[in-house]
């Protein structure tokens, strides 16, 4: 008889403990929000199994790093994706969001792929860049250039392109704006006839030490466009 008592009394507490996990678990959910997005929401189509063994042992900020690199490798060319994009830039969105679902702080990635789809003539997808940036202000709300992108992307959806490059006039000013994004602004600056503007964006990656590999394209830039003014 005792036997079995002890037995019941066992299984009660068992369950007991079991409920008690179940309701703490349900309390620290309401109480506290995932710093990164769930596994759901992952870009796994393409490199799902190296993603999720980076994150599962540890490496999430790694595994963004080397997404990152892919990203830009993908961009430059030739890349890993290559023969999984039958058309160059298929794949920016995806592998923008596969950069940010692993690392949702990871502000110039955002920053980065927003540009290209918007700004790249050859690419020219604004919403997808909207898209972009409307996930990294969920996570960033704070971080105020992906509003001045936002808002320069929406002048120029809704054609009101001096707004557009008043917007990015700011934007390319800040340290942490990618200098690729800031020879991007500057091309396309210049392609709209602003050729003062894009002279002063060129000096100010020519100022930067931490972009010297751009130096030398920002000293040919300016020299051409000097010339057109003249």
């Amino acid at each position: 008889m005792k036997k079995i008592f002890r037995q019941n009394m066992g299984l009660f507490l068992s369950l007991c403990l079991f409920a008690g996990v179940l309701v703490s678990n349900h309390r620290v959910q309401k109480l506290y929000t995932l710093p990164f997005p769930h596994f759901d929401a992952l870009q796994v189509k393409h490199t799902g199994i190296q993603d999720i063994s980076f994150i599962l042992f540890g490496f999430r900020g790694l595994a963004a790093d080397v997404a990152w690199i892919q990203l830009l490798q993908y961009v430059g060319g030739p890349g890993i994706f290559d023969e999984q994009s039958p058309n160059k830039f298929d794949l920016v969105k995806d592998l923008t969001l596969r950069v940010t679902r692993m690392d949702p702080y990871y502000t110039q990635a955002y920053i980065f792929g927003a540009s290209l789809l918007a700004w790249i003539k050859v690419i020219n997808r604004p919403q997808e860049a909207l898209d972009i940036l409307k996930e990294g202000l969920e996570y960033n709300p704070r971080y105020w250039p992906l509003h001045l992108f936002a808002a320069g992307i929406i002048y120029k959806q809704k054609n009101q392109l001096e707004k557009m490059f008043e917007q990015l006039k700011i934007a390319v000013t800040q340290p942490d704006c990618p200098v690729v994004v800031k020879a991007m602004v500057a091309r396309s600056s210049a392609d709209e006839g602003k050729i003062e503007d894009s002279i002063a964006i060129w000096r100010i990656i020519l100022a930067d030490p931490k972009a010297w590999n751009y130096h030398s394209k920002a000293r040919t830039e300016i020299s051409k466009l000097e010339k057109r003014l003249r």
